[in-house]
């Protein structure tokens, strides 16, 4: 006698509809997932850049200040309508500490010697305008001084700018 084995249909794995319903499940999570971090790094590299921004203008804010501060005189450009603006400080000792604005940049320089560029290569320094007036009808000489500092962002949304716009006045005391 022959010994017959019945043969079984395996069902064990998926079928061509179940794999097919996987893959687009699978497709709009990861379709979903790209977008959510899209926007993660574009929010991202917008906060760190205007947190640069911030930090470019408050450094050439306090180079100002601390220039300033120490001021004994203080010499404006005869017009503003030349390609450079400058804004000399003269302290006690009689150091000159001179801040130009040229194109997109601000320099510093103490005597003449060692210009330095305050903001960094992919900042630019516009609108700058330095304006004298008396503080509150006396006698004490204010200075408002204005400018804009403007950054590229990097990454995926190249040509955007973090800007900032700063308007302060010193009062200078005699």
């Amino acid at each position: 006698i022959m010994n017959c084995k019945k043969i079984k249909n395996s069902s064990a794995g998926f079928s061509l509809i179940e794999t097919l319903l996987y893959s687009a499940i699978l497709v709009i999570f990861l379709g979903f997932s790209y977008t959510l971090l899209n926007s993660f790094v574009k929010i991202s590299n917008q906060s760190r850049s205007s947190i640069e921004v911030s930090d470019e203008a408050n450094f050439i804010l306090s180079k100002m200040n601390y220039a300033l501060n120490q001021a004994s005189r203080i010499s404006f450009p005869a017009t503003n309508t030349s390609s450079t603006l400058a804004l000399e400080v003269i302290d006690y000792n009689n150091n000159i500490n001179r801040f130009d604005v040229s194109g997109n940049n601000i320099f510093f320089s103490k005597n003449g010697v060692g210009t330095t560029v305050l903001n960094s290569s992919t900042t630019i320094i516009s609108f700058f305008s330095v304006e004298n007036n008396y503080h509150n009808d006396s006698r004490a000489l204010a200075l408002k001084i204005n400018f804009t500092v403007k950054k590229k962002l990097a990454g995926i949304q190249f040509g955007e700018l973090a800007s900032t716009t700063i308007s302060t006045t010193y009062v200078l005391q005699n």
